[in-house]
């Protein structure tokens, strides 16, 4: 019986914190009125742009180190009884199925995961902790829309953003140690041959991926903030939370729209 009413109770605060993560995305992404006043805009793209800028411009120099290096992996991977006019196409489908299709998405979760998730968690746990926000409510400021939306709504933006500096750097970084292997290869080729061999499904799972996985952290981000309470060590357990979820709920959805798209 003990163990009967745990698992009901477990049962019930799953049900409660999906309900709490589905109003919380409810008012996150429906459209406000309250943003009518031009100050109030002005308030939310400046929040907007400083998010953005700490989640994917900063972030830039850690994904370009990471997408060198798996860059440079990949080409290992090519099998060594590769004919050179084998080569080159091998390659293609390699870096199409390796780093755009999986690797590429999954990786840049993880660092904005690691770069953004975890700070927006602590300081909007820190914000709650001190009262901040009940008092803007006393002076009649809603933070829902003029924070937590823009935050929001900037991590799937720079998520993309990460995406589109991973691919580019890996390839770079494989056409550099194609170049011994094969001296006739051209950038142009290069590019033609995956061009050709890409299709617009691919960039289509590939955004899918990207806006779904933002989404996933920011809400999570913003949800175990908010609903902090107590002391300042309860923040590193709200972070412990709101990471766990993020890697879970990240690394399902890479591979649910994997398997219902190239099943």
């Amino acid at each position: 019986m003990i163990g009967i009413g745990t698992l009901g109770k477990a049962f019930r605060r799953r049900v409660q914190r999906a309900g709490e993560l589905l109003a919380l995305l409810t008012l996150l992404v429906r459209p406000r009125a309250y943003l009518g006043h031009p100050a109030r805009r002005r308030i939310v793209y400046t929040v907007f742009r400083r998010q953005f800028s700490d989640t994917g411009v900063q972030a830039m120099s850690v994904t370009i180190l990471v997408a060198l290096l798996v860059g440079f992996l990949l080409v290992f991977m090519l099998p060594a009884t590769s004919a050179r006019e084998q080569l080159l196409p091998t390659f293609a489908e390699l870096y199409l199925l390796v780093i755009v299709r999986e690797v590429g998405p999954v990786m840049c979760a993880m660092i904005l995961i690691a770069r953004a998730g975890t700070a927006i968690t602590a300081k909007i746990g820190y914000l709650k902790i001190f009262r901040e926000y009940e008092s803007m409510h006393i002076m009649g400021i809603d933070p829902v829309p003029l924070f937590f939306v823009p935050i929001f709504w900037a991590f799937p933006l720079a998520m993309l953003l990460l995406v589109v500096y991973f691919n580019l750097f890996a390839l770079v970084a494989a056409y550099l140690s194609l170049s011994p292997l094969d001296p006739g290869l051209g950038a142009r080729t290069l590019l033609d041959t995956l061009l050709r061999r890409a299709d617009f499904q691919d960039a289509l799972v590939v955004v899918l991926k990207c806006v779904v996985s933002g989404f996933i952290v920011g809400l999570y981000s913003i949800y175990f903030g908010s609903k902090m309470r107590g002391r300042l060590h309860h923040v590193t357990q709200a972070m412990h939370n709101a990471t766990t979820r993020q890697f879970i709920g990240v690394f399902t959805v890479n591979v649910v729209i994997s398997v219902l798209v190239y099943s």
